[in-house]
């Protein structure tokens, strides 16, 4: 890779020497200067990405390809979005200095989609009744859905009832729980 850098450089300073010797002298026009002054812009910018510490730059660059990966990019769109962060220097990720590469794969990290915290399910303690299980099913999804245990439903009945666990409470009981939770869920701003 630094070789082929390397080489790179060498033969955009020869046509920068060569556009210079073209020119003639005091005949520099505006787009002369422009031309001149974005080929010096690229060869400073393939110098320091020359400097950059390389295990910081195969780190980002892993990170970009996996990222790529992940987002199922297309690669005109990969190489358009590269363009894109370089203003048009570079279509390639290798080239790009650490400021444009850290802008990508923040474009590419905001993308990508968020993963999802899977809860585990909260069983009731003992088999509840035909008549009190659906309510029971939904207590256990309720704690479960806001990562409390048994112990904040109990403390709850014992509140309420002055009984020491949820699972004893009758089905009216268990009614008044789950409106219990929900207000909760409510007055803390929560929703599913």
């Amino acid at each position: 890779m630094g070789a082929d850098l390397t080489a790179k450089i060498a033969a955009m300073r020869d046509g920068l020497r060569r556009a210079e010797a073209a020119i003639p002298f005091g005949g520099y026009s505006a787009a002369d200067r422009e031309r001149l002054r974005r080929m010096r812009d690229d060869i400073h910018m393939l110098e320091k990405v020359m400097a950059e510490p390389q295990n910081k730059r195969h780190r980002e660059l892993g990170h970009i390809h996996a990222l790529k990966r992940d987002l199922r990019l297309l690669e005109d769109d990969y190489r358009a979005l590269i363009s894109t962060f370089s203003r048009g220097r570079t279509r390639t990720a290798a080239e790009m200095d650490s400021h444009e590469r850290r802008q990508l794969i923040s474009h590419l990290e905001s993308r990508r989609p968020r993963r999802t915290w899977v809860r585990h399910w909260i069983e009731p303690r003992i088999t509840l009744p035909e008549g009190r299980r659906r309510m029971g099913k939904k207590v256990c999804a309720m704690l479960a859905a806001r990562d409390r245990g048994h112990g904040y439903a109990d403390a709850m009945a014992k509140h309420m009832f002055h009984v020491d666990r949820w699972e004893h409470l009758n089905a009216l009981q268990l009614h008044d729980l789950v409106a219990a939770l929900e207000t909760d869920q409510r007055r803390r701003g929560e929703t599913t």
